[in-house]
């Protein structure tokens, strides 16, 4: 998907595929449209992290649990 920069966009979401897997296009635009800039980031993060855990049939808290390093192979 590729989307040229317009001077009407209100803001630009880089991420890596880790959050694209679990989250679609509109999905993290309405996320960051719908709640204030500060800690949006982390709140990205964690909606991406609670998906992974639901497709995996596990808790969230069961999934921060892990190693950062395991818990990216989610």
């Amino acid at each position: 998907f590729v989307h040229k920069v317009q001077p009407q966009d209100k803001f630009v979401i880089f991420a890596s595929d880790g959050l694209w897997e679990h989250l679609s296009n509109e999905e993290a635009v309405e996320i960051v449209h719908n709640h204030p800039r500060v800690g949006i980031a982390r709140r990205l993060i964690r909606v991406a992290l609670q998906e992974a855990a639901k497709k995996r049939e596990m808790r969230y808290t069961d999934l921060k649990k892990l190693d950062r390093g395991i818990r990216r192979h989610f």
